[in-house]
């Protein structure tokens, strides 16, 4: 979902010596020159909401230094910024609570189907069983292209029971359960002198990793540092 945030013109009198509103155009600055002496109230709105109007009061001396011009500027000036920015703020609240809102409700409704067409747990066993032997035996994690359904295949189920076992009774997303098993390979490979010869990237695609990034990523969920911290910890030589 893409949102899109609307850019909203503004308009602006100053009482007293504007016959009537103007639109800002361009920029978020407004400037008079040679105001009369007097009191006058500078307002300012949206242009799509005339009710929401903002003010400040701006007072013309005689022989004004050029400072106290700036100064007033810079307060209309912050006004309008603090106008819009009040704005987006409240859209970005608004989006911010419905994300979360989608995001709660699809957490609830993956739950529930796997509530309703929950399994047993003896056959849910069985099939943790066989998924553990399989990883471990035939060590499928080495195939970078590894898949759900080719893991249900070996373990004789459909990825749905696969699916359901690994989230409701292991825990875990299948991309996880299967990068957890290239991590423990990672440091059973870097344990060996031979590792010596090969960089970092190169001996986590010998256990199974299609990117650097995903590498890294898995390493830092798994074992709370990166595999140069891990490395360096254990005193090993890794180009």
């Amino acid at each position: 979902m893409q949102w899109r945030i609307r850019i909203y013109l503004y308009e602006y009198c100053l009482e007293e010596y504007d016959k009537e509103w103007k639109t800002l155009m361009k920029g978020n600055q407004v400037s008079y020159t040679e105001l009369p002496v007097g009191d006058y109230m500078f307002r300012v709105r949206a242009a799509s909401n005339p009710a929401a109007i903002k003010a400040v009061r701006v007072v013309v001396a005689g022989n004004t230094p050029f400072i106290r011009w700036i100064v007033v500027l810079s307060v209309v000036v912050c006004c309008i910024l603090i106008y819009f920015y009040s704005g987006l703020l409240g859209k970005y609240r608004t989006m911010k609570e419905y994300i979360n809102k989608k995001t709660e409700s699809s957490e609830e409704n993956r739950k529930e189907k796997y509530q309703k067409s929950r399994m047993e747990e003896k056959t849910a066993m069985l099939i943790i069983g066989k998924l553990n032997e399989c990883m471990e035996k035939d060590r499928l994690y080495l195939n970078p292209d590894l898949k759900l359904q080719d893991v249900a295949k070996v373990v004789k189920c459909n990825t749905g029971e696969l699916s359901q076992v690994l989230n409701m009774f292991m825990n875990i997303g299948f991309t996880d359960y299967v990068n957890k098993y290239r991590i423990d390979e990672f440091i059973k490979r870097i344990q060996d002198k031979s590792a010596s010869r090969y960089t970092l990237v190169s001996l986590s695609e010998q256990c199974g990793f299609s990117s650097r990034t995903s590498f890294f990523r898995s390493f830092k969920k798994f074992k709370g540092m990166s595999p140069a911290e891990y490395i360096k910890e254990h005193g090993i030589f890794i180009e």
